[in-house]
């Protein structure tokens, strides 16, 4: 039977969205994501290591180590078609990624693709992933190929799924732990309700769970011998169950909490008044995936190892998961019709915004880069926080840009302040010689506090902010223009609506 105008004009439309959704990659040069300016810094690094053009401030150290998907893949391309494209490629695959990962777990549970599109488009610049937590979004893209993979080979030979498990934990780990994590979760809790339901032996299951934990305990083995590569710089555990009720709501969008939240109550609403009048129910192992994902919610501490925002990942894992283990059953196409309109018109909603958002960025990265022509070559750069009191970064509307002078280290060779730089955790560091330039944390010191560190009446300063003035060149300012505190010192460079540029005149004693 052929289908109607309908299905056609829905298929039509998940094309469409789907289309929308990777388009921003392609309409700017530099995505508006909090985190990939720094990344791509690092790729810059990475790429001309050992070449005349290396950077004279950062060392590239490799160690034992995860998350390093984008550092493997990004700077061997940047040699044959430039860091910018490079960088997006990368990008538009890991997105790819989720997205067929997302359909193909469909697909193999139920033969057909119903939620999933909905589902990629909805979250594909969620949270994790609109504030370029590239590595883990590319991790996740390929844990949700492997989860399809290993569903669709349910009835293969075993060898060749243990060969290609064996492979997908070795790639998961060198992307990012947390997405191995989330694949042995869902895995582990399939082959359980298997045994569970007669589908599969208590012999089987043991079987197949030590094929699943094989090559696991050997990484971890591997952790403990070089447990001091793998812990790193930022190793600290902390668990926010203050902010767990918060997360689930603010996953959807990582530009808008009043669209995400308002999102996330309407996509939880209908999945409860569905599932109340039974038009919406869990197929195969899906309940007890559900419960495995909101238990692993709970208990996740928030930052673990050099991975932060741990529980909110885990809403992005889950939400592009389950889909795949859920089925509608309307009582009329109506009700069909309505129901996917509806999330249709959330998608793009969600997705007009990104583009929006991504698009009013383009001008300030513009004007950012062109600022790096008026910096020395080989200089270093102080980046100071000149928001208001309160306002660590800004709003999430300003947080695509909170990164963006990290970016003089790929145009202007220089050494930058907030660049990502840890010993033992990330294979680009400082050079010993410049150690004392090494910034802790992510967040950029306030503009307002520079003349007391300056002066030395603040002995709390850090050591790469003690003596600033006779340390640095130049200093980039992030945020509105606000008034120079130190004029004498800091003279006006260039400036946009987003930043302001100083060179710092060494010649000024500080008072």
């Amino acid at each position: 039977m052929k289908p109607g105008p309908t299905m056609s004009v829905s298929r039509l439309a998940i094309i469409l969205l789907l289309a929308l959704a990777i388009g921003p990659v392609f309409a700017v040069d530099v995505p508006a994501m909090r985190d990939y300016p720094n990344h791509l810094a690092v790729m810059s690094v990475l790429s001309r290591g050992g070449t005349d053009a290396a950077n004279p401030f950062y060392q590239v150290v490799w160690t034992f180590n995860t998350n390093l998907a984008m550092e493997l893949v990004v700077p061997p391309l940047a040699r044959l078609i430039g860091l910018a494209a490079a960088g997006k490629a990368f990008l538009l695959l890991t997105e790819l990624l989720v997205i067929g990962g997302a359909l193909a777990i469909e697909r193999a549970v139920k033969g057909r693709l119903e939620l999933s599109p909905l589902a990629a488009a909805l979250f594909l610049y969620s949270l994790p992933f609109a504030w370029g937590f590239i590595n883990f979004e590319f991790g996740l893209g390929v844990a949700l190929c492997a989860i399809a993979a290993w569903l669709a080979m349910e009835d293969r030979a075993p060898l060749a799924r243990a060969c290609a498990h064996g492979v997908i934990v070795i790639v998961l780990f060198v992307a990012h732990l947390l997405a191995l994590g989330i694949y042995g979760v869902t895995l582990g809790i399939h082959e359980l309700w298997r045994v569970r339901s007669g589908r599969a032996s208590v012999g089987q299951g043991l079987a197949t769970m030590t094929t699943l934990a094989a090559p696991v305990v050997v990484i971890f083995a591997l952790m403990l011998v070089f447990g001091h590569s793998v812990a790193g710089a930022a190793s600290e555990t902390e668990w926010r169950f203050d902010l767990k009720p918060r997360w689930m709501f603010e996953a959807m969008n990582g530009y808008s909490l009043v669209l995400s939240c308002t999102g996330m109550v309407l996509i939880l609403f209908a999945a409860f008044v569905l599932g109340r009048r039974g038009y919406l129910n869990l197929l195969k192992s899906g309940a007890w995936i559900a419960a495995g994902f909101v238990i692993l919610y709970v208990a996740a501490p928030n930052r673990l190892m050099d991975t932060a925002f741990n529980d909110v990942r885990i809403v992005t894992a889950a939400a592009l998961i389950l889909p795949g283990f859920l089925q509608l059953s309307f009582p009329s196409r109506a009700w069909r019709r309505n129901v996917f309109w509806t999330a249709a018109g959330l998608a793009f909603v969600n997705l007009t915004l990104v583009w929006w958002v991504w698009l009013s960025y383009r001008p300030a990265y513009a004007e950012i880069i062109a600022s790096f022509d008026r910096l020395a070559r080989r200089s270093i750069v102080l980046v100071a926080d000149g928001y208001p009191p309160g306002h660590n970064g800004g709003s999430l509307d300003d947080y695509p840009f909170y990164h963006a002078p990290t970016l003089a280290v790929a145009y202007a060779n220089a050494l930058v302040s907030s660049l990502f730089t840890y010993p033992g955790d990330r294979p680009v560091t400082l050079r010993p010689a410049y150690g004392q330039f090494a910034q802790p944390g992510f967040l950029a010191p306030k503009l307002a506090a520079l003349p007391d560190i300056a002066s030395g009446a603040n002995k709390d300063a850090p050591l790469y902010l003690q003596s600033w003035p006779s340390k640095y060149d130049y200093v980039y300012v992030l945020g509105p223009a606000v008034p120079n505190p130190m004029p004498l010192v800091l003279h006006e460079l260039d400036a946009g609506p987003r930043f302001v540029l100083y060179q710092v005149d060494k010649t000024q004693k500080v008072p």
